[in-house]
């Protein structure tokens, strides 16, 4: 019988190290956490044992490159090793890879040993995925995506180039058939008519029928439309240079390819481009995003709006799929496949890896004559327009960020971010920390760490009806719901009721069901008043913030600073101060930004909707 495990301690210049036995008899030091202090023997020797123990149970031992590797190291074990060092490589999907492996693989083979799998299991993980699939628990493309990921750990099982990641001789994914495919659905897309009526309906906000026409004429990509600079447009050689992109999370990386393309500019498109980047500097955003997540309900909803009711647009079914914000892009490229464009200039102009997935647009695009319409037609007039809170996305309001709540690893880190706090109000501002901070659970607010707009700013910095009496609040609360109270004079005569539900939620601090009644009213807010806009935007904006939810709270709060800037009296200069605090902040292009600082927060696919 061996003796138990036990592993020997020694202190190694500012650490402690143990020598452990291996599988192959080798007795390697082994660097432990440097949080065992020098004085601490006892806890190193704990460690030792625990180290031991762990490695004669997994028959570890020593690859050619001093990594160790267990013979009885689990399919989810080794997993982790491979994530993660497709994570050092700068995979971006390793966490959406993560959750696919936890979800569908590792139910089946998560705990076989990595060196023993078989054929025969890795048929019975496809078996289960297809069950999923005709029980209607799971896409088929969802199901492929997982095998697919699945069949690539043991194909680098057998020939990784990192030797530690290499641990078998064979592979076993190798002659497995991929989960069923499914049927495949027909993807919609906007004839030129159907555009025209979209970005010339003036119901629809200026900034939106903007994007639209920017993301059709460019055929960019959500990110890299959002990460697009006036520094990027070149208006005196007629191109855009795409170069970058912001991920869902605020992080600014490079293209979904990771190669940079000039994207020559449709002749029709100049005088918009001209409109949004004159007078700006250079590293100004050339236009703002709604949420990735609500992109395609809102395009869907402009399209009825406009009179664009075309079925497929809307029908989601076992053939067909809806409309959605990436489906823009598309159009674009659709649209050059129908103008009979070199396929080789679409595929570097789309930003496409391959021609193959160019060539489905040609595929596409063959099938339609004449009664398609002139692609890329002269943008309306009303476009144009460069007056007091026309430039969304250009002059006061360029900065924006997206619109709507819940994003996807919307958190931010709370370490480090400046105050805001007016020279006028420290107290006050003080106490908007501490109340913050006490208020309900949830992530750290960005509220707690000084982004509040200065109190005393908020109760005197919008006209309007005045505030009525608060009782049994905090200073803080007190504060804020007076200020919310005096942002506007009558509200919009078709919906008072609703927009004075969504400010009683934010006073009782149910701030998410305050920006669902604001949701609701949004489509509405293009007839309202200014000074209706005004305070649609600031409570928005203040509801977002106490979300932590800074990128959307920077959106509304700018647009409120922009439609006031028609609007003398709706802002007092302090308050314009304080709105240019929290926009400037939060601005995830800047490096100083807390909104940049938790660019890591969150990870997975693009979800351009």
């Amino acid at each position: 019988m061996a003796r138990p495990s036990t592993g020997t301690v020694q202190w190694f210049g500012d650490h402690w190290r143990a020598r452990v036995t291996l599988a192959d008899g080798s007795r390697p030091w082994l660097d432990l956490p440097p949080s065992i202090g020098r004085d601490d023997e006892a806890k190193a020797r704990e460690k030792a044992r625990e180290l031991a123990s762990y490695a004669r149970e997994h028959g570890m031992q020593r690859a050619d490159d001093g990594a160790l590797v267990g013979s009885n190291e689990t399919v989810r074990e080794y997993a982790e090793r491979w994530l993660t060092e497709r994570e050092r490589r700068g995979f971006r999907s390793v966490r959406d890879d993560r959750q696919r492996l936890n979800t569908h693989a590792f139910p089946v083979i998560g705990d076989a040993r990595v060196r023993a799998v078989t054929a025969r299991e890795l048929r019975a993980l496809v078996a289960s995925l297809d069950a999923k699939t005709r029980a209607g628990a799971l896409a088929a493309t969802t199901a492929r995506k997982a095998w697919g990921l699945v069949a690539k750990l043991f194909t680098d099982a057998q020939s990784s180039k990192v030797e530690a990641l290499r641990v078998r001789d064979d592979n076993p994914a190798s002659g497995v058939a991929p989960p069923d495919g499914g049927h495949a659905r027909a993807k919609a897309y906007l004839y030129p008519s159907e555009f025209a009526a979209l970005v010339g309906c003036e119901a629809i906000a200026l900034r939106f029928r903007r994007l639209y026409a920017l993301a059709v004429y460019t055929y960019c990509r959500a990110g890299e439309l959002e990460a697009l600079q006036v520094e990027d447009v070149d208006l005196e050689h007629g191109t855009v240079h795409v170069h970058r992109a912001i991920a869902h999370t605020g992080e600014l990386r490079e293209t979904k390819t990771g190669e940079t393309r000039r994207v020559r500019l449709e002749p029709t498109l100049r005088p918009l481009l001209e409109v949004l980047t004159r007078g700006r500097s250079g590293d100004a955003r050339v236009i703002a995003l709604p949420s990735r997540e609500d992109g395609a309900a809102m395009l869907r909803r402009h399209l009825r709006l406009a009179g664009v009711t075309r079925a497929e647009l809307f029908t989601d079914d076992e053939t067909r799929i809806p409309l959605t914000f990436h489906d823009l892009r598309a159009t674009g490229i659709t649209w050059r496949a129908v103008r009979g464009d070199d396929p080789l200039k679409i595929q570097r102009d789309a930003g496409h890896r391959d021609l193959a997935t160019t060539q489905r647009y040609i595929r596409e695009a063959s099938v339609y004559g004449d009664g398609f319409g002139a692609v890329f037609p002269e943008l309306p007039a009303s476009l144009l327009t460069d007056g007091p809170g026309a430039p969304d996305g250009g002059g006061e309001g360029g900065d924006r960020r997206r619109s709507r709540g819940r994003p996807r690893g919307s958190g931010a880190r709370a370490e480090g971010v400046p105050s805001i706090e007016s020279s006028n109000a420290p107290t006050v501002a003080r106490e908007s920390q501490a109340t913050a901070a006490r208020s309900e659970s949830g992530p750290t607010s960005y509220l707690a760490v000084g982004l509040s707009p200065a109190v005393n700013g908020l109760e005197t910095g919008l006209t309007g009806v005045s505030s009525p009496p608060v009782t049994s609040l905090s200073p803080l609360r007190s504060a804020l719901v007076a200020a919310l109270f005096s942002l506007a004079a009558t509200a919009c005569s078709n919906h008072p009721e609703q927009l004075a539900r969504a400010e009683s939620h934010f006073q009782s601090n149910r701030y998410q069901v305050a920006l669902s009644n604001l949701e609701d009213l949004e489509i509405h807010r293009p007839t309202m008043s200014v000074g209706e806009r005004v305070r649609y935007d600031v409570v928005r904006g203040m509801a977002h913030l106490r979300l932590n939810q800074p990128r959307h709270a920077r959106y509304w709060l700018s647009l409120a600073r922009e439609e006031a800037t028609g609007e003398p009296t709706a802002l007092t200069q302090s308050m314009r101060d304080e709105i240019e605090r929290v926009v400037v902040l939060t601005d995830p292009l800047a490096e100083s930004s807390p909104a940049n600082a938790n660019s890591d927060a969150g990870a997975g696919a693009d979800a351009a909707r």
